[in-house]
């Protein structure tokens, strides 16, 4: 390698192999390090002495003793030596290596990444080149488990990105409390679709409760990659200064996506950002602002969902009848988180046509009488009985009863 970068740097007269890597700046600094290092390299293959290098290029000794015994080399040089060995991308992509050192240096395996994603094709060639460098797992395997971390990263995982000098790398976060025990399974399944991918993300220390929270957080953390920025700036369109909880992603490539992808982004945001109403049974999904898109991604599955405004601040939601939510399913049935099982016992219950035993009447009220609100009723009855009720009958009953 180092015959093969003396002659390269010989020749070379811009640095314009930069533009091969992805998202990676050329600063200042670096065409000044370009520069003296090619100079140290060149001078002292003449042999030119180092004192007398040092004091032409008034460089410290001290560097360039590092440089030229090869124990240190400037960020830049290390680039050119990534490039000597990957030479040019294909036309409309860049270098992605998936590791990189604490200092920044990148360390592979490396991958090529479209710099835009039209349509699903352009996410298989980056999944393959995973597949190829896994060595093991099914294709199919891979795009439902990258489907999926998609899905829950547009949902409530965090996406910190970590300024370098010459870039941005990112890292993903993931919370969730342990008020559901069932949490700890999702995040469990969203680590190891990550790690499916070739990347590491761990269990780490539970957070502990906040002021408005009274149980602490599972935790799980995954390695910083220049691989996540690429998800979060390209496949969802995002720049480094939006949110997934205030800007719209740019996803229209997903209608391109076979329906098992789809399905299971689906169900990576509602683990994430999805809710039961046993009021109205139905699966709700929050969506703002993104809710016309995932409802053309629903519509796409042949699933009907109603925009509804939870809040009003704007807070924006698609409503699914719980029938369809179970059949998709709408939520992973591997996870099988608390949401799963509600709508599993909405699905499997039983419903009474007409007017009620005189049992569930006494029970109902008995609830009633007690101070229980309507929705906690529906989800008593259903779990102590396996009877779905509405909302709008208790209330009727609370009526009679003038409660």
């Amino acid at each position: 390698m180092q015959q093969l970068l003396l002659q390269d740097l010989y020749q070379r007269n811009s640095l314009l192999f930069e533009n091969s890597f992805y998202d990676f700046t050329l600063t200042a600094k670096d065409q000044e390090n370009f520069e003296n290092y090619r100079a140290v390299v060149l001078r002292n293959s003449l042999g030119m002495s180092p004192a007398i290098i040092a004091s032409e290029l008034s460089l410290s000794k001290s560097s360039l003793s590092k440089w030229i015994s090869g124990n240190s080399k400037p960020m830049i040089i290390h680039q050119l030596e990534n490039f000597l060995v990957l030479g040019y991308p294909l036309e409309g992509s860049k270098w992605l290596s998936l590791n990189s050192t604490r200092g920044g240096l990148f360390t592979g395996p490396w991958i090529q990444v479209p710099d835009s994603i039209a349509n699903y094709d352009h996410i298989l060639l980056v999944l393959k080149q995973l597949e190829n460098i896994l060595g093991k797992g099914s294709f199919q395997e891979i795009q439902i488990y990258f489907a999926y971390f998609l899905g829950m990263l547009v949902g409530d995982s965090s996406k910190t990105g970590i300024q370098r000098k010459n870039r941005v790398t990112r890292r993903v976060h993931i919370r969730l409390s342990k008020a559901f025990p069932t949490n700890e399974k999702l995040g469990e399944y969203t680590s190891f679709c990550v790690r499916s991918l070739g990347l590491s993300m761990d269990r780490k220390k539970d957070c502990p409760p906040g002021k408005l929270n009274t149980y602490p957080f599972y935790t799980w953390i995954s390695q910083s990659s220049s691989f996540f920025q690429w998800v979060y700036r390209t496949v969802l369109g995002l720049s480094n200064q939006q949110l997934t909880t205030y800007d719209k992603i740019y996803l229209e490539w997903i209608l391109t996506a076979p329906r098992e992808f789809k399905v299971s982004f689906i169900q990576g945001l509602a683990d994430s950002d999805g809710f039961v109403d046993f009021s109205s049974h139905q699966v709700g999904i929050i969506t703002q602002p993104n809710t016309d898109l995932i409802q053309r991604i629903l519509s796409s599955l042949n699933i009907y969902s109603t925009p509804k405004l939870l809040t009003r601040d704007g807070l924006w939601v698609l409503m699914i009848h719980y029938k369809d939510a179970y059949t998709l399913p709408v939520f992973n049935p591997i996870v099988k988180s608390y949401r799963y099982v509600h709508t599993e016992k909405l699905f499997y219950a039983n419903r009474i046509p007409g007017h009620w035993p005189d049992d569930l009447i006494e029970l109902v009220e008995s609830y009633l009488k007690e101070g229980l609100r309507p929705t906690e009723i529906v989800k008593k009855i259903l779990y102590e009985k396996n009877i779905a009720i509405r909302v709008r009958s208790i209330n009727r009953r609370k009526l009679k009863l003038q409660i």
